[in-house]
C-alpha cells in the first residue's frame, strides 16, 4: 500500500535490500565504525537498539564490506535453543557435520576456527542475530 501512496518503485524495508541501498544516517555510520573497531580488536560485541532501527541491516552491510580473503562471516539467526542447538547452528553455518554431543560440536568448531586462523589466515566473524533470546546458559558457555 505505501509503495503506491509514496510513489516508491520497491519496498524500502526488504531483507534482501543491497547494503549500498540502505538509508545513511549518523547512527548507522557510528554503528558501522564501532563494528569495524570491534573487528580490529578481534573482540566480542553486542548491538542493541529499538526494533526496526537497522541493527541487522548494518551488520549485513559491514559483513558485505569485508574482504573475503581476510574474513569469513558466519551468520546464525536461530537463538532460541539450548547450548547444543546454538553449537549445531554454528557448526552448520561453518559447513561442519552437526555432531550429537556438545563436546564433539565444540571440538569441531574449535578445530575449524584454528584452521581458518592458522592455516588459511582468515579471521572468522560470528554474527548471532536476535541474541536477546539467548538463554543464560548459552551466553555462559559461549564466553568460555
Amino acid at each position: 500500500m505505501y509503495k503506491k501512496v509514496y510513489g516508491l518503485t520497491h519496498y524500502p524495508f526488504e531483507k534482501d535490500l543491497e547494503p549500498d541501498k540502505l538509508f545513511g544516517s549518523k547512527a548507522a555510520d557510528e554503528l558501522e565504525a564501532r563494528l569495524h573497531y570491534l573487528l580490529k580488536l578481534r573482540g566480542i560485541g553486542l548491538v542493541t537498539g529499538e526494533v526496526g532501527s537497522g541493527k541487522t541491516s548494518i551488520c549485513r552491510k559491514m559483513a558485505a564490506s569485508l574482504n573475503t580473503g581476510l574474513y569469513r562471516v558466519f551468520y546464525v539467526p536461530l537463538t532460541t535453543g539450548n547450548v547444543t542447538d546454538i553449537y549445531k547452528s554454528i557448526a552448520w553455518e561453518m559447513g561442519l557435520t552437526t555432531e550429537r554431543s556438545l563436546a564433539a560440536l565444540y571440538r569441531s568448531i574449535h578445530m575449524e576456527v584454528n584452521r581458518l586462523c592458522l592455516e588459511s589466515k582468515i579471521r572468522p566473524v560470528l554474527i548471532i542475530d536476535e541474541a536477546q533470546y539467548l538463554r543464560n546458559e548459552v551466553l555462559e558457555n559461549l564466553s568460555c
